[in-house]
């Protein structure tokens, strides 16, 4: 009895080797493609369109960090643009809007409305939030490894 279930063992190892390997194949050659884009809709891209009219643009503005400054719209809600900056050397930055004046150093303010993480990148978007009609209130860079701001700029033109 058990030199017939070893033969019948024996012959099923062999089938399985020849069998096994083919289906394998077969089953990575016959899968459906991954789909393809060239880039993200523009619902769902990162960065929000800021190709309207500029209503501010400064190189000034920013106490603790050195960017270009734009603020543009086009019919939606407002767009910020940060060009030519050199990377921030803080632990996680995000970017914040506030109505009221932040210091540095000091902790988020109340009000405060996150815009996005700061990476490394050249040009950076953010949309700012619906309530905010025209240019006004602060951004502000807040370090989250610090747990205090670092650069403030006001949006306003009468802001100090």
């Amino acid at each position: 009895m058990n030199a017939q279930l070893r033969r019948r063992h024996q012959r099923a190892l062999f089938a399985l080797t020849a069998v096994l390997p083919v289906g394998a194949m077969l089953g990575l050659n016959l899968r459906a493609p991954e789909p393809v884009m060239d880039s993200l809709p523009a619902a769902l891209s990162r960065q929000p369109a800021g190709d309207g009219p500029a209503l501010r643009q400064a190189a000034d503005l920013w106490e603790g960090a050195t960017w270009t400054t734009t603020v543009t719209s086009n019919g939606g809600p407002l767009v910020v643009t940060l060009t030519g900056r050199e990377p921030l050397r803080q632990p996680e930055p995000l970017l914040y809007w506030s109505a009221e004046r932040p210091e540095l150093g000091g902790a988020l303010p109340r009000d405060a409305w996150l815009l996005g993480a700061v990476p490394d990148d050249p040009t950076l978007r953010f949309a700012l939030p619906a309530r905010v009609p025209a240019p006004q209130g602060w951004l502000l860079v807040y370090a989250l490894g610090h747990s205090e701001v670092v650069a403030r700029a006001p949006l306003g033109e009468g802001a100090p």
